[in-house]
């Protein structure tokens, strides 16, 4: 299969005076499995639907493989789209279901057979070939859109939160395997969640839109170690976000007074002058928790605490500390025999200035 690129340039789209895509530009790689991922609204779906030619940019420019896209139509653009809901013809098998936009282009009988059969077989329905759609689990539904998106050879995939109707266990064996499939084929795939952990566990890459701007462009990893937005930072995992007033700096020490707490010595990059409002961001992972008399590690800005409630999530107990008049999260490993802070207990904090992301306001 033929790689492709697909290119925005400065992609923009309004309804009247509300703007729904705001200067989208992307550069996505020839065979990457590329994530948009942003809250309801952000403008992700719109997005998919300008680049398979459903609806139509007012400014800016689209391409794919080099090519404008513009004054192109949906059925020219060799793009296929599988929709949430898989909108599978009820009445038609599933061979038939696969087929059918074959059938429309008018290809030979034995082309179509041979098209089907091979496309059945990648995603391993060639047994199911003659069940109706209700005869299948949710997963496999799944792979007949899929099947039949890509028996029509598109270049580029374009999958709108296929995922969302399937339960928990399902779902993440699912995406185990439209990645792997993806891998196989090589094609170029934009994939729409709401979902962080659907993009973090499969994109190779995730623009993370809010009101149809792009907020950042990077890795999972990059995305959640170096959040370049506090929107970001918030919607990537989970973060605590604090204000305060910078009272000095020197050199990559900056001293962040935060209001109902006190302050804490962070290093950071950041162009901070003193009485500038900044916003710290430090993730419940990287928080020390420990008993109030505990000796203090020195690499750690330590400050008292009241466990306010406690919650076991399996691999990782999540604390709710009172610190001030602030509630942070704080994330401890879990496993077995270990003990537990009690609601109520008093507690210290530890906090890693070398992993406090700040943010001028």
């Amino acid at each position: 299969m033929n790689r492709v690129n697909v290119k925005c340039e400065d992609l923009q789209l309004s309804y009247g005076n509300v703007v729904v895509l705001d200067g989208v530009t992307l550069d996505i790689a020839p065979g990457e499995f590329f994530a948009l991922l942003g809250p309801s609204g952000s403008g992700k779906s719109t997005l998919l639907r300008v680049i398979a030619g459903f609806l139509q940019h007012q400014k800016g420019r689209l391409l794919i493989d080099g090519r404008e896209l513009r004054d192109e139509p949906a059925w020219a653009r060799r793009v296929g789209m599988v929709f949430q809901n898989y909108a599978l013809w009820p009445h038609l098998s599933v061979r038939e279901n696969v087929a059918f936009g074959l059938v429309e282009r008018r290809l030979s009988r034995k082309e179509i057979d041979a098209r089907v059969s091979e496309v059945l077989e990648q995603v391993e329905l060639g047994g199911l070939a003659h069940r109706s759609p209700h005869q299948l689990s949710g997963g496999q539904q799944q792979r007949v859109a899929l099947a039949r998106t890509l028996v029509t050879q598109p270049q580029v995939l374009l999958l709108d939160e296929p995922l969302s109707n399937l339960d928990r266990s399902l779902r993440i064996q699912m995406r185990q395997e439209l990645l792997k499939l993806q891998r196989r084929l090589g094609i170029t795939t934009i994939f729409v969640t709401h979902d962080q952990s659907e993009a973090m566990t499969s994109a190779d890459r995730i623009a993370v839109l809010d009101k149809g701007v792009v907020q950042q462009i990077g890795t999972p990893i990059a995305l959640y170690d170096y959040p370049a937005t506090p929107f970001v930072a918030r919607f990537v995992g989970t973060m605590n976000l604090l204000q305060g007033t910078v009272r000095s700096t020197c050199g990559r020490a900056v001293r962040l007074a935060i209001e109902g707490w006190g302050e804490i010595v962070i290093e950071s990059d950041a162009d901070l002058a003193a009485g500038r409002r900044a916003m710290a961001a430090i993730r419940p992972q990287t928080i020390r928790l420990d008993v109030a008399d505990a000796r203090r590690d020195a690499r750690f800005s330590w400050l008292p605490g009241s466990i306010e409630s406690v919650e076991f999530h399996g691999e990782f107990t999540r604390y709710c500390v009172q610190v001030g008049e602030h509630m942070v999260f704080a994330d401890q490993p879990h496993y077995a025999g270990l003990s537990k802070f009690p609601a109520g207990a008093s507690v210290s904090i530890g906090i890693d200035p070398t992993l406090v992301r700040l943010y001028g306001q």
